[in-house]
């Protein structure tokens, strides 16, 4: 349960969050343009000729579908993703307690869906008392620096 005497530097700012958003969007596209390309790659080399319609179908959703699955998976496991994890940000429902399953997912798709909205949101940790942006509002979310964390954000204030 998170304390109400956190100061506002237990929470995330808007440069460290971009920054593991920045190493998120990275790794999506290398992982997101693997899934869609190598299936068809390999059908192709072990039966020397090209893949089926359905392979790149189902490649293509499989990439498709893959940031979704990786902000919801990585947030109710753990409440970080690879870049929250680098940069020492944790997740966390507005009272402090991880996010269930379906909370993560409407979280990763809000962001996912309206993107745009999202990152203009967060001009709003600039004013707001626990650092949260629009979406954090929406969801009931807060971005904190995970307990103990090292990062380059942390040791960087």
């Amino acid at each position: 349960m998170a304390s109400p005497t956190l100061n506002r530097r237990e929470y995330s700012g808007l440069v460290s969050r971009l920054a593991a958003l920045a190493v998120d969007v990275a790794l999506i596209s290398i992982a997101a343009a693997a899934v869609r390309i190598v299936p068809g790659a390999i059908w192709a080399e072990v039966l020397g000729r090209p893949a089926p319609a359905w392979v790149d179908t189902a490649a293509g959703a499989a990439a498709l579908a893959l940031p979704w699955a990786y902000f919801t998976v990585s947030w109710w496991l753990n409440g970080q993703t690879l870049g929250d994890l680098l940069l020492g940000l944790v997740v966390l429902r507005h009272d402090g307690t991880e996010l269930p399953l379906p909370h993560a997912a409407l979280r990763a798709a809000g962001g996912l869906l309206l993107a745009p909205v999202w990152l203009v949101g967060l001009v709003m940790v600039l004013w707001d008392d626990r650092r949260r942006a629009l979406h954090d509002r929406v969801f009931g979310t807060v971005v904190r620096y995970a307990p103990g964390a090292r990062s380059l954000a942390r040791t960087s204030r």
